[in-house]
């Protein structure tokens, strides 16, 4: 039995991650041995996420690059920098809004790529100082937020859980990302969790390649939750064309 609400969150946590280690890793080299021609002029990379909220309402974060590839040794290196950024949020999360539509991306560069197009090495997407400031204007909301009597329906409380546990997923850039592998993916796995309930994890994922070239298009990305009839998604798109 799980005795807490921070341990039932560890649990949902860990299930999510061991349930789903290896997707998205590709099985076998993406592009030829002899290394791939990355684009040779700079290109306009963009991405928007999308959540489902518990109420139905939609979050959505957009944001733009100016990026560059140099060859780097037997790799390639992309750096960035981020031109644009725009989020889309109910009223009610204003304040969260407005930091993520200032916060700058600048950490998560440069990225490193194997002579296949694969990324071995990346900064990270979110800075500490980031989440920090996020956490705390949380904390504001909630306290401010007026106490309610009725508690929410468990399979409610065990979805937004797993959908915080798998939404950590996207922080994480796919691998083939720059130079895709053509066709989808999909994953589904079921997710035990405390109380005999059954839960289900779903990921899809596409990336079509530019025309006469090796590099990435578009993509997109799709993590599905879902407890019975009731399910939240969460999705990235990310395109990059010549600037």
């Amino acid at each position: 039995m799980i005795p807490t609400d921070i341990s039932r969150r560890r649990f949902v946590r860990q299930t999510v991650v061991v349930a789903c280690a290896g997707m998205l890793v590709p099985h076998a080299p993406l592009l030829g041995a002899n290394g791939v021609l990355h684009p040779p002029g700079p290109m306009l990379l963009s991405r928007i996420i999308e959540r489902e909220l518990s109420d139905g309402e939609v979050l959505s974060i957009r944001r733009t690059w100016q990026v560059g590839f140099s060859s780097q040794g037997r790799g390639i290196a992309v750096t960035g920098k981020q031109l644009d950024a725009s989020v889309d949020a109910p009223a009610k999360l204003g304040a969260l809004a407005r930091l993520e539509q200032q916060r700058d991306t600048h950490t998560m560069w440069p990225i490193l790529l194997s002579e296949d197009g694969v990324i071995l090495a990346a900064g990270e997407y979110a800075s500490e100082e980031d989440v920090n400031s996020a956490v705390q204007v949380a904390k504001a909301m909630i306290a401010q937020r007026a106490r309610s009597g009725q508690t929410k329906a468990r399979d409610m409380n065990y979805i937004s859980e797993l959908q915080r546990a798998s939404s950590s997923l996207l922080d994480q850039l796919p691998p083939d990302l720059f130079f895709p592998q053509i066709g989808d993916q999909s994953f589904v796995k079921p997710v035990a969790l405390p109380e005999g309930i059954e839960g289900e994890f779903s990921l899809h994922y596409s990336a079509e390649t530019a025309e006469g070239a090796q590099w990435m298009a578009n993509a997109r990305r799709k993590i599905v939750t879902r407890i019975g009839d009731t399910s939240r998604a969460s999705s990235d798109t990310w395109k990059m064309a010549e600037l």
